[in-house]
């Protein structure tokens, strides 16, 4: 750890038998998700290698049907919610470098 970094709090996630997020206290459980695509991306980076999900595979994952005009500003506007989702936690640094550019 960098000398004066701040730890990130402990996280645990469960994906059998409903999705859940433990951060620190604070456990968000499936149903405290209000939209559906941001509790996705959340999982498809937790099975990602390395926790890491390029932007490409996110948005074709996500959003099969749609051009490459829609999915970019799509994959913007969930991210963004699951990291306002996540700030309630202390989360939210999670999700920072998690979305991985395109290689």
């Amino acid at each position: 750890m960098l000398p004066n970094a701040i730890p990130l709090p402990y996280m645990r996630v469960w994906l059998l038998g409903g999705f859940r997020v433990s951060i620190g206290a604070r456990t968000i459980e499936d149903e405290e998700w209000r939209r559906r695509k941001p509790a996705s991306l959340g999982q498809l980076i937790v099975l990602a290698p390395g926790h890491r999900l390029p932007r490409k595979q996110a948005m074709d994952l996500l959003w099969p049907d749609l051009g490459r005009g829609a999915a970019p500003e799509n994959l913007r506007r969930v991210a963004n919610a699951a990291r306002r989702f996540f700030a309630s936690t202390n989360g939210s640094r999670y999700l920072a470098s998690m979305i991985a550019p395109d290689e």
